[in-house]
């Protein structure tokens, strides 16, 4: 599985191949739980096959993850079942909460230029991103096909996708929206969505094998991402 999947440069081809590997090899589960396992140690091209797992758990909502969960607890594959969990986020918004956004008037800019801007999609996120106010308020807007289509511009940089990453109060989809952009290659932003305790712990745990350890003695942070460590180390 390592060298077939490390040899596709492509993230979004390596996640499709994860998963059709997932899919139809029942030797996979095991070959996944050595990866993670490898992965938790330093090991470079296992990391980049866990990246292909964190992208196509968030970009596609029809995969089995329960069967393929349960068949990992019922072979004793801890690490493989560890990534394959679905828990939500460790801390979710009050009832009746919601995200900090823009002023009234900024909000209304940012929906009325958005839907506005031209419908061709690379054309509508240049179209924005030259005006730099729009682009800070753009940054703290609430809905994450914004913030997707924001990331994926030419012109935003790591610290755009630091600061969505670490916002508080977030969301899951947000921190969806970042894992699923071409930033989830960047450290610093992974780290941040993993300590962030508003992203879904199912999603940190995938992303620990990615992360320097040393995130875990820093708070906020999940409980279960730590307990999660002691249970692979033991």
């Amino acid at each position: 599985m390592l060298t077939k999947l490390s040899a596709i440069p492509d993230l979004h081809a390596r996640a499709l191949a994860l998963g059709e590997r997932l899919a139809n090899d029942p030797a996979a589960l095991a070959e996944l739980d050595a990866l993670v396992r490898r992965a938790m140690n330093g090991g470079g091209p296992e990391r980049d096959v866990v990246l292909a797992l964190v992208h196509l758990r968030v970009t596609r909502d029809d995969l089995p993850i329960g069967a393929w969960r349960a068949e990992a607890d019922r072979r004793s594959l801890v690490a493989a079942s560890l990534v394959l969990r679905t828990d939500g986020a460790y801390r979710n918004l009050r009832p009746r909460g919601k995200l900090t956004e823009p002023t009234a008037a900024s909000s209304n800019l940012v929906t009325l230029a958005w839907k506005t801007a031209p419908r061709d999609l690379y054309t509508r996120q240049q179209h924005l991103i030259r005006n730099a106010p729009l682009r800070e308020r753009l940054l703290r807007d609430p809905r994450p096909e914004v913030i997707a289509a924001l990331l994926d511009v030419d012109t935003t940089t790591v610290a755009d996708a630091l600061r969505v990453a670490a916002r508080r109060p977030s969301s899951p989809a947000l921190a969806r929206a970042v894992a699923a952009s071409r930033w989830l290659g960047q450290l610093p932003v992974r780290e941040a969505l993993v300590r962030n305790p508003f992203t879904e712990t199912w999603l940190s745990l995938v992303l620990l094998p990615t992360v320097r350890r040393v995130i875990l003695l820093a708070a906020p942070i999940d409980p279960e991402l730590v307990r999660a460590v002691r249970a692979l180390e033991a």
